[in-house]
């Protein structure tokens, strides 16, 4: 049971930081996007 869990928290962790790389990705995206647009 206690494996398990482990396994779901590291599946969960893992699935956060894919979120936080694909937003902060769109971030960057956006913001190269505005540079080039004020230049």
């Amino acid at each position: 049971m206690k494996a398990r869990a482990v396994g779901i928290e590291r599946f969960h962790v893992i699935n956060v930081l894919k979120n936080v790389g694909s937003l902060s990705s769109i971030l960057g995206a956006v913001c190269l996007a505005r540079m080039g647009m004020e230049y």
